[in-house]
């Protein structure tokens, strides 16, 4: 039986492909689990699991204060170094560079030719790491790019755009160790029959995510709705909105654009999801990173049978566009919106249903095999 330590020292709730990839592992007679995460802050519905162990302390980067900053990084770095001593792993896995010293302290300290996996949410330019909010970050990466890279026998990105950029970057990777796992949801959401609706009388939008004025198109489709309320509605479920949007929303027409400040619990969005008729990918590509996104949200809409409307400047959801069949997936220029936007979606009731199908389980049984092979 192979011992797995996982160290996720961001809240693991926060992380769809987290929350899956305990799920695949639960009842995996071939490995024994450990994850050491962090406490959410946000209200998220904790992950639990009765056969993958979570062991949990308090996230630094929720702490104002410097000097408890410093102390709570202190206990999170012991901490999840101390669980990682006791559980004796056969192999090490850390998610995003976060989490990269635990890894490195272990294999440094107490046993190097323990096999390591490294997984990436995230493509980080070498210029992200110099922004003054990646302080430590900056730190566990430069363990990473000193050793820990040049000892995985796994590194991978959730797409291939953003495998290409780490490679160009880190050159000395070895590209046979380089991986994709996309960010799917579970087959089981599969099992919610949404209804495969030819006619409407009125468009209703749905957006699941973190918002910002800077970073999103949620006052140009606030302003789309509003102008077309009659034909177009919006509701949103906000998962770390800022204080400015979250003040905005509230202050909207409740009938028109409905908000719900406190997320959605994750494994309930195909629950609610046959309500609505597309679902709304809304950030700018402010950075490569978003640029060259194929967000999760994606895959989880087109999992609920809604079409989906995504920014034009999104590059990693280009290969997905599909104007063939329902769900139809759109690129839409957020600062034109017009009626048009509506009169499509409505033509596009008459094309063949075909069911888009991208699964957790497809996406992570690259890892799981790998990850328990002899």
């Amino acid at each position: 039986m192979k011992r797995l330590f996982i160290a996720h020292l961001l809240p693991v709730e926060y992380y769809p492909l987290m929350i899956n990839f305990i799920e695949e592992l639960e009842y995996e007679p071939d490995a024994q689990v450990m994850v050491f995460s962090t406490h959410n802050n946000m209200g998220r519905e904790v992950v639990n699991s009765s056969t993958v162990g979570i062991k949990r302390t308090e996230n630094y980067a929720f702490t104002k204060q410097p000097i408890l900053k410093i102390w709570r990084l202190f206990l999170l770095v012991l901490k999840s170094f101390w669980q990682a001593i006791k559980t004796k792993p056969d192999v090490i896995m850390y998610f995003e560079p976060h989490s990269a010293i635990t890894a490195y302290l272990y294999m440094r300290l107490v046993n190097p030719k323990v096999r390591l996996y490294i997984h990436n949410y995230e493509y980080y330019s070498k210029n992200d790491f110099l922004e003054p909010n990646m302080v430590s970050v900056r730190w566990f990466h430069y363990l990473e790019t000193s050793y820990l890279y040049k000892k995985a026998t796994w590194i991978s990105q959730t797409n291939a755009a953003r495998l290409k950029f780490f490679h160009e970057d880190y050159p000395f990777v070895e590209k046979d160790n380089l991986k994709i796992v996309p960010n799917y949801p579970p087959k089981k959401w599969l099992k919610f029959k949404n209804p495969i609706k030819t006619q409407i009388e009125k468009l209703r939008l749905l957006y699941i995510g973190s918002l910002s004025f800077e970073n999103t198109y949620i006052r140009e489709i606030v302003d789309f709705v509003n102008h077309n309320k009659n034909d177009v509605s919006l509701t949103i479920y906000g998962f770390n909105v800022k204080d400015d949007v979250k003040t905005y929303l509230e202050n909207q027409v409740d009938d028109i654009v409905k908000f719900h400040d406190n997320g959605i619990p994750y494994n309930d969005i195909p629950k609610i999801a046959g309500q609505f008729n597309v679902g709304l990918i809304l950030y700018k590509a402010h950075n490569i990173n978003f640029k060259y996104n194929a967000p999760n949200k994606l895959f989880e809409y087109l999992a609920c049978n809604l079409s989906v409307w995504l920014p034009n400047v999104m590059q990693g959801c280009r290969p997905y566009l599909d104007a063939t069949s329902r769900p139809v997936i759109t690129a839409i220029d957020f600062e034109a919106l017009d009626l048009n936007s509506i009169e499509n979606f409505k033509k596009s009731l008459t094309l063949p249903f075909a069911q888009k199908v991208y699964t957790s389980q497809e996406a992570l049984k690259p890892l799981k095999q790998h990850l328990l092979a002899s």
